[in-house]
């Protein structure tokens, strides 16, 4: 009874726990973002560098921005400048923020303070730095950063592609920042996180006009009733005449919030397929239990005690069970919450330890009580008949009638009974084979899942890169940057890469990617062909579901000269060639974007801008740190961490679910061979009798181990039989699920080598669980089991 109450506390703690965790991963986003009171929107306000052409158009004036702030639709809003600032001799640079008054940090975007405080507002040399800042540039609390800037006049040199603005270094003012915090904010967990620096009032007081910034942006939370269409609308009309941008929360949170939800259900898969296996597990444990009471019946009964008596007699020795399980449910879930959630909601969940979800513990418990009594209740009816009644017509196992009618021997024969044959006194047959079966279906998923996120994660062109490295160039300098490296032995592949956006159907904005194939390299078809004339296309999957379109028909793309407005562009139509993915710009755009060939790219977008870059991929055998070296000494400058393949945000919070089906497939493993162990453990009470005859007529012990061990093998062998193509096709069907709505290639990748070593390894287990109880079966002395006869 003890084990009883042990067994079934645990194991619908662990789906009290799971149930519970998968309610707090879903919800755990949306608190986080309440405790960091986080932006719905942003508004660029100034975006220097923007039109060279007419740079009044780079800023809106003060009177624009005043009325913006002014919205009704707006609750609180705080500004910010984005500035530049680097490690000397890094190859990649901070975003540094300096917020313009105390309203930002304070009453919007509050980050959580890992460690640390929040800097003086007051001090322009205190700074907070996010945990991916702390990662690159090695620096924590009580360390000082020493930074160099560039001045406003250079950063527009640099723009206009100046080949001389960085002959003297960098000109803006050297910065010494102290680190007073490390933070954690909405931004930092809603994909690939960026070295970022908080900083104060008094800073941008300090270096506005001298550090040259990026951006200034104005963040928004909306006022209580108002919608995100209704702002966009208040803004629209304000800044009509010249936009420089709107930007949504809900767009950059998408990630995350996919994550978090996938996880959430994957939470929930877990625990309905963990609370499935309990109810058998412990159904199974509570009729062994119960099986106990049997010899008892016929004195009982003799002796006056009516069925319905004996019934509540058994099921009576369960009520405490039940009631101590559920006690223990409460206590496990408890216990165990500080456990949940997992994954990325683990980072981003505000209020880590304990926690008491009341509704679905008290649910479980509940459930605990209703499943053992239940069960015992289950058990105590055919416990509980007359001898009369159980007297059935015997129903042989057909699969051990077929082996001896083929010449196996009575040891393997007796074996197959053992694990099929329905006569009484019956085994738990068909539950164990459910748990067995059900487990091989889980682990079998699991591998399929945790193969296809492998080949995920190493495979960047799942995710819209088809080169290996980047090597930045210029328009002028493209030409014979391309034929060296054309010549260049450890490469296989060269094409000049640009991005810019383009005008589609005179409405949609959208990211427009240019490929002029040096060689081989192209897009990361889906489906389709590489895009080869001036007006052929191929469309992101997520472009393509937006706008209805299908490879072969025709899309209208604006025709260059290209002015970015509507009204006064020409359009005309290109032919859709292909489905593909494209590299993360900004959040989701490797799914939503169009890439068309050099000539397309001129014609329908524009000259190939400054920052085209030459994508090349490397000859086979070549290592890609050792070739990323030879260029970086052959083009000095030209070879940053900007170059290498990326994973998107999407990729990289779904890696962040590696560990969740291990533990799942453990679980769940650990519940089949609980099953398979109770039907044997149940064979040697329930058969005993038929085991003593069978030794009584010249049974060996060995051989009586060996007839539990082929029972053993006989029903994992079945269940390995049905379950392994079920969980290939259950697992491809949850990976096709958790990756399609981010438009990475979805077919899934089945582990064969895993799942045949895994079938092995099952029938290795079954055989040395078996040998326990063939050895006291075979210890079993006939005379004593059979004296009743």
């Amino acid at each position: 009874m003890l084990a009883l109450t042990v067994l079934a506390g645990i194991v619908f703690g662990v789906v009290a726990t799971v149930f519970a965790g998968a309610r707090r991963t879903a919800s755990s986003f949306d608190r986080l973002r309440a405790v960091t009171a986080a932006y719905d929107h942003g508004v660029v306000l100034d975006a220097p560098g923007t039109n060279p052409g007419d740079p009044r158009h780079d800023h809106y004036d003060d009177a624009t921005i005043r009325r913006i702030e002014q919205l009704p639709q707006i609750g609180t809003a705080g500004a910010v400048v984005i500035y530049v600032a680097g490690l000397a001799d890094a190859n990649w640079e901070f975003a540094l923020l300096a917020p313009e008054d105390a309203t930002l940090g304070r009453r919007i975007e509050r980050g959580r303070i890992m460690r640390g405080r929040l800097p003086d507002a007051h001090r322009a040399d205190e700074a907070v730095i996010n945990e991916a800042s702390v990662d690159q540039a090695h620096v924590d609390v009580g360390d000082v950063l020493h930074l160099a800037t560039l001045s406003p006049v250079q950063r527009a040199q640099l723009i206009a592609g100046d080949k001389h603005a960085f002959d003297h270094g960098t000109l803006g003012p050297n910065l010494r920042l102290k680190i007073v915090g490390v933070a954690r904010g909405v931004s930092d967990v809603v994909g690939r996180a960026n070295p970022t620096i908080f900083t104060t009032p008094a800073f941008d007081h300090a270096y506005r006009g001298r550090v040259a910034h990026s951006f200034r942006v104005l963040f928004v939370r909306r006022a209580q009733g108002a919608s995100p269409a209704a702002f966009h609308r208040a803004v629209a009309r304000l800044t009509a005449q010249h936009p420089l941008g709107v930007f949504d929360a809900e767009t950059e949170d998408k990630s995350a919030r996919q994550t978090t939800r996938t996880l959430a259900v994957g939470l929930v898969v877990f625990a309905i397929v963990a609370a499935l296996a309990s109810v058998l597990v412990v159904g199974q444990t509570v009729a062994r239990h119960a099986s106990g009471a049997e010899p008892d019946q016929f004195a009982l009964a003799s002796i006056g005690f009516a069925r319905r008596q004996r019934v509540r007699c058994i099921v009576g020795t369960i009520v405490p069970v039940a009631l101590l399980a559920a006690l223990l449910t409460v206590l496990a879930a408890g216990a165990a919450s500080t456990l949940m959630p997992v994954g990325l909601a683990r980072r981003i969940e505000p209020a880590p330890g304990v926690r008491f979800d009341a509704p679905v513990t008290g649910a479980v418990a509940l459930a605990v009580i209703v499943v053992v009594i239940g069960a015992g209740l289950v058990a105590a009816i055919p416990l509980t008949r007359g001898r009369r009644r159980q007297q059935r017509t015997p129903r042989a196992s057909r699969l051990s009638a077929s082996l001896g009618s083929v010449g196996a021997g009575p040891v393997l024969t007796t074996g197959a009974r053992l694990a099929f044959d329905r006569r009484p006194p019956a085994l738990p047959v068909r539950s164990a084979l459910l748990g067995v079966g059900g487990a091989i279906v889980v682990v079998v998923a699991t591998f399929t899942f945790s193969a296809s996120l492998d080949r995920l994660a190493n495979d960047h062109q799942r995710w819209g890169y088809t080169w290996d490295l980047l090597v930045d160039t210029t328009p002028d300098g493209a030409a014979h940057l391309t034929h060296e490296l054309a010549a260049n032995r450890d490469l296989d592949g060269v094409s000049l890469l640009a991005t810019n956006y383009a005008l589609a159907d005179h409405s949609v904005g959208i990211r427009a990617y240019g490929l002029d194939r040096v060689g081989a390299i192209g897009y990361a078809l889906r489906s389709g062909v590489q895009p080869v004339g001036p007006d052929e296309v191929v469309v992101g999957p997520a472009t393509a579901r937006q706008l209805h379109l299908h490879v072969g028909q025709n899309m209208k793309v604006a025709v260059c000269p290209c002015t970015g407005a509507a009204t006064t562009t020409a359009m005309a139509p290109v032919r859709i060639v292909g489905t593909a993915l494209f590299p993360e710009d900004n959040e989701g755009n490797f799914t939503n974007a169009l890439g068309f060939s050099g000539s397309g790219f001129k014609r329908h977008v524009g000259e190939f801008p400054n920052d085209t870059r030459a994508a090349v991929s490397l000859a086979a055998g070549r290592s890609l740190s050792t070739v990323a070296r030879d260029l970086g000494r052959r083009y000095p400058g030209q070879i940053s961490q900007y170059s290498y393949p990326v994973r998107p945000g999407e990729v990289e919070n779904l890696i962040g679910l590696r560990r969740f089906p291990r533990v799942l497939a453990a679980f769940t493993a650990l519940l089949g061979i609980a099953a398979l162990q109770n039907v044997l453990v149940t064979t040697l009470r329930r058969r005993r009798r038929e085991l003593a005859t069978l030794r009584s007529l010249g049974l060996t012990p060995r051989q009586t181990i060996r007839c539990i061990n082929w029972q053993s093998l006989s029903l994992t062998f079945v269940a390995l039989a049905a379950g392994i193509p079920v969980g290939i096709l259950v697992g491809a069907r949850t990976w096709a699920a958790a990756t399609q709505s981010i438009g990475v290639a979805t077919d899934p990748n089945p582990p064969t080598m895993t799942i045949a070593i895994f079938s092995l390894v099952a029938l290795v287990v079954a055989t040395a669980i078996s040998i326990p109880v063939g050895w006291h079966a075979a210890r079993m002395q006939p005379g004593a089991a059979l004296r009743d006869e």
